[in-house]
C-alpha cells in the first residue's frame, strides 16, 4: 500500500444501539429518554344481540339471556345483612361485605 495508491478506508454508519431498561431508554451516546409504555385496550364494537325490553347490546347470546333472566326490569333480590345495600347478584354483596364489613361473617339475605 506504500506504492502510492491510497487505500480507501470505508466507514460504515451504524445505527445507535438502544437498550430499554425499566421504562427508560439508554442510547450509547449517553442520553436517557423516558419511554411511555401504552397498553392497547381492545373493545368489541360489534354487538349482535340486543335486549328486546331495553335495547342494551351484548356480544354473546348467553350474556343477553342472563340479562333478561336476572337484570332487565327486575328489582334487586339480595341485601347486605349489615346495611341497606341491595344488589341483583350475590357476588356484589359478598364483595361489599369484604370491603365495608370485614370483621363480619359472610352471608347474604335473599329478599324474595
Amino acid at each position: 500500500m506504500r506504492d502510492g495508491s491510497q487505500a480507501k478506508l470505508e466507514i460504515f454508519k451504524v445505527k445507535p444501539r438502544i437498550v430499554t431498561i425499566a421504562n427508560s431508554t439508554l442510547n450509547f451516546s449517553g442520553t436517557c429518554q423516558n419511554v411511555a409504555r401504552k397498553r392497547r385496550k381492545v373493545y368489541s364494537v360489534h354487538k349482535s344481540h340486543y335486549c328486546p325490553r331495553c335495547s342494551r347490546g351484548f356480544t354473546l347470546k348467553k350474556n343477553m339471556t342472563r340479562h333478561l333472566r336476572h337484570e332487565c326490569g327486575m328489582a334487586p333480590k339480595y341485601q347486605c345483612p349489615y346495611c341497606d345495600k341491595l344488589s341483583k347478584f350475590t357476588q356484589n354483596i359478598y364483595a361489599h361485605i369484604r370491603k365495608y364489613h370485614p370483621d363480619q361473617p359472610l352471608y347474604v339475605r335473599r329478599l324474595y
